[in-house]
C-alpha cells in the first residue's frame, strides 16, 4: 500500500484510478511460472479503491470505519 502524506494526495490518488479515461485494462501479478498479465476486473478495482480509503482513514484518525469498529461519530 502506498504511504499517502495528505488526504489531498490520497484523494487525487483516488480520483484519478476512478476517472473514466484512466487504462485500467491489465494486472500484472508473479504466479509460480513468473510474471502473468492478465485482464482487471472490478475486484482489482475495488481491492485498489479500499487501499486509498484505508489510507485516507488513517490520515484522519478514523481507522476503526475500515477495521470494522463501531466508533462512528
Amino acid at each position: 500500500m502506498k504511504d499517502y502524506k495528505t488526504v489531498r494526495e490520497a484523494l487525487e490518488a483516488l480520483n484519478d484510478l476512478n476517472d473514466p479515461n484512466t487504462d485500467f485494462s491489465a494486472v500484472k501479478e508473479i504466479g509460480k511460472d513468473g510474471e502473468v498479465v492478465r485482464t482487471a476486473d472490478i475486484k482489482d478495482l475495488q481491492d485498489l479503491n479500499s487501499e486509498i480509503v484505508a489510507s485516507i482513514c488513517d490520515l484522519l484518525g478514523m481507522s476503526d470505519i475500515y477495521l470494522g469498529g463501531k466508533n462512528h461519530d
